[in-house]
């Protein structure tokens, strides 16, 4: 899964929602439709240590995963960069 930064904009009122979320999609490897059971697999899989995370799909197959708080969403981001 490639992890996106989301853009925030100051003073937007959900701006400290929104630093609890990172949006990610699928890369072009993939041949099949990657659904909603299959990231929450791949995040079970390999975010062990992660609790709480809620995921949404927000459009074909970009997703965005919300966090308890934005500390664990930065962690989970510098931890994607070392990946990737």
């Amino acid at each position: 899964m490639v992890v996106v930064e989301m853009k925030r904009r100051k003073g937007d009122m959900q701006e400290e929602d929104l630093q609890r979320c990172l949006i990610g999609y699928c890369g072009k490897t993939i041949r099949k439709k990657t659904t909603l059971v299959d990231i929450r697999k791949w995040v079970s899989a390999n975010w062990k240590k992660v609790f709480g995370v809620n995921i949404y799909e927000l459009k074909y197959e970009i997703f965005m995963v919300e966090f308890l708080d934005k500390h664990m969403a930065e962690t989970i981001q510098v931890y994607a960069r070392r990946v990737d």
